[in-house]
Parts: C-alpha cells; sequence; structure tokens
C-alpha cells in the first residue's frame, strides 16, 4: 500500500510528528457467520479490509470504497 499524496505533504510540514489520521476498519458478516478478510502482504496477516479515509470523504463512503478496493466485493 502506497502512502496518499495529502499524506505525503502533510509530512513534508509536520516532520516525524505524530499525525492522527482517521481510518476505518470493514467487519462483513454473511449469512454463514463467515468473516470476510484479507491478507495483508507486507506482514503475510488476515484482517478485515479498511485504510485511510481521504480528505472530504465521509467514513462510511471509505468504508465501502476500502472493501471494494480491497476484495472486490
Amino acid at each position: 500500500m502506497s502512502t496518499p499524496d495529502f499524506i505525503r505533504a502533510l509530512r513534508e510540514k509536520v516532520g516525524s510528528r505524530v499525525l492522527q489520521v482517521p481510518t476505518v476498519a470493514v467487519l462483513t458478516v454473511d449469512k454463514s457467520n463467515r468473516v470476510l478478510l484479507v491478507r495483508n502482504h507486507d506482514m503475510s496477516e488476515w484482517t478485515t479490509p479498511g485504510g485511510i479515509v481521504e480528505p472530504y470523504e465521509l467514513p462510511s463512503d471509505a468504508a465501502v470504497r476500502e472493501t471494494w478496493e480491497e476484495t472486490g466485493v
């Protein structure tokens, strides 16, 4: 996962200081109570879909976008 341009721009201004960034995580369960997980390619661990909320994006829209981007569902 690459760092979004707006985060890079913020980093140029604040350096290595703590940067709080809103994120979403999505817990999707089907009728059989199975949970949708994705494999994190960096650490080879299973996790829920999710990621950074873009500027001016609603968290609910970010949740849908991230789930689509990571799973196609």
